[in-house]
């Protein structure tokens, strides 16, 4: 699912996740420096997945450099941890 709300043990949104496997938790994060490489927006980036980590969620990380090989190798990665969660 694109843009998965998660949600806190107050209803609260805690994030909203690029692509979610809601399922099994995991979640790919979409980091481009245009959105992420501020400093206030790297720290809230860090936060954020935090808050992820400690509610179970797996936080892959896609970047821009993703693109150089098609995603192959991010492809094989989440390919890797979803069989782990079979």
């Amino acid at each position: 699912m694109l843009q998965h709300p998660v949600l806190g043990g107050d209803g609260r949104v805690l994030a909203r996740i690029d692509l979610a496997w809601a399922e099994v938790q995991v979640a790919i994060e979409l980091d481009s420096f245009r959105w992420h490489g501020a400093r206030r927006a790297h720290r809230d980036t860090a936060r954020r997945r935090n808050r992820l980590e400690a509610q179970g969620w797996r936080v892959l990380v896609a970047t821009s450099q993703d693109e150089d090989d098609r995603g192959v190798e991010l492809a094989a990665t989440v390919g890797a941890v979803l069989a782990g969660c079979a």
